[in-house]
């Protein structure tokens, strides 16, 4: 499971307002996130989150290092701005839509 770790990313170093404008998350839902972590960790299941980088950053990278060395990944989000990784090697579940998209679906 890959997060992000904070608000702050080497992007915010380049462009100041880089995501300046987006809002903060609902009240509600800030206290899920440490929950989130800890449940995932609860079930053994390895948690990813590198200061300085969003977890789009984390994924493509993992995703391309495993396509370089000649494997495969697949992506599981219903985050569209990961499809620009989707290729040889690499496609994409939707957990949403319980959907596998690989290159075709892309362009659809």
């Amino acid at each position: 499971m890959i997060f992000d770790h904070s608000s702050k990313t080497f992007r915010n170093e380049i462009y100041p307002a880089y995501k300046a404008q987006r809002p903060e998350p609902p009240e509600d839902l800030r206290p899920q996130f440490p929950l989130t972590r800890d449940a995932t960790r609860a079930f053994n299941i390895a948690c990813i989150e590198t200061e300085g980088y969003e977890a789009d950053d984390i994924i493509a990278a993992m995703a391309c290092a495993a396509r370089n060395a000649g494997g495969t990944a697949t992506i599981i989000s219903s985050d569209k701005d990961l499809m620009q990784l989707i290729g040889d090697g690499v496609d994409m579940l939707d957990p949403i839509k319980n959907k596998l998209i690989g290159p075709d679906e892309v362009f659809e």
